[in-house]
């Protein structure tokens, strides 16, 4: 179960009065949810808690949180909970002003001014995310055709890691993680880039994209080194600089290391759970 509710009033996350029907009782929470929840600035309604408690308990059930490094839910019930990691490992840090929306997540513009810096290295926190293994994951509101990214960083050409969808056209997304750049990387398209897309690399040589729970399509790209840059969202941090920024609206965005068909399946079906009950999801 993914909570009790139980009589003993110092048992875990107490019920605000708002939602007391009677005596007052209290939730306790799987040690992964208590890790985020208790790093609030202001709880979100008890049963958006119970929805967000689902998604996180259903990553441990599925296998798939111990294999991510850090994750966002950018789509919150403030600014500051929205920058906060899930697992407690980095936080978000704004950089310039994107715009926040109450549920929906963090958007961006073309302006090469404003985006979220994840304060994630590679080549320093990288546990699950390799040279070899890694994986880099967004969930879209909003569609774009124009060359921008939506997730990276790298010191130099020859360790690029995120993720250009809507490039050129509102299908087409390139992607690339720790190699030379954005111009060998894996091309692939559909009819659109909005919901979750996810980019894993499974070895030296091949990297796999995926659009929700389908697979697209997979390249045999060799990489070359870990970024010692931040990852940005919502842009490429280019040696420092921002660059290529997206004016798309993120809900949701990890950072982590190699994902199976099943763990991304697993992350597509949990996170529209929730941002279909908030009223973010964007998905049929």
């Amino acid at each position: 179960m993914l909570f009790n509710i139980i009589k003993k009033k110092n048992a875990g996350f107490k019920i605000p009065a708002s939602f007391s029907t009677g005596a007052k009782k209290a939730v306790t929470w799987s040690p992964e949810v208590t890790l985020y929840f208790s790093r609030f600035v202001i709880n979100p309604p008890l049963d958006v808690m119970i929805k967000l408690a689902a998604f996180i308990d259903g990553l441990v059930a599925a296998g798939v949180y111990s294999k991510i490094d850090e994750m966002w839910m950018l789509a919150n019930n403030n600014s500051t909970n929205a920058l906060l990691g899930l697992k407690n490992k980095k936080n978000c840090s704004v950089i310039g002003a994107p715009t926040f929306t109450v549920n929906r997540g963090y958007t961006g513009n073309f302006l090469n001014t404003d985006c979220l810096n994840t304060n994630f290295i590679p080549s320093v926190d990288g546990v699950n995310f390799t040279l070899n293994n890694g994986s880099l994951g967004v969930y879209s509101r909003t569609s774009q055709a124009s060359s921008r990214v939506d997730i990276g960083g790298q010191a130099a050409a020859s360790n690029c890691s995120g993720f250009m969808s809507g490039n050129t056209t509102v299908a087409n997304s390139r992607c690339a993680i720790n190699q030379s750049g954005f111009a060998g990387s894996l091309t692939t398209s559909s009819a659109n880039t909005l919901g979750l897309q996810v980019l894993s690399r499974t070895n030296s040589t091949t990297l796999r994209i995926f659009k929700g729970s389908l697979f697209f399509s997979q390249s045999f790209t060799v990489d070359s080194a870990l970024t010692n840059k931040n990852i940005y969202i919502l842009a490429n941090n280019n040696n420092g600089v921002i660059a290529s920024s997206c004016a798309k609206e993120l809900s949701f965005a990890f950072i982590g290391g190699t994902l199976t068909d099943a763990n991304i399946s697993s992350i597509a079906s949990l996170i529209e759970v929730y941002l279909d009950y908030i009223g973010a999801g964007v998905m049929p």
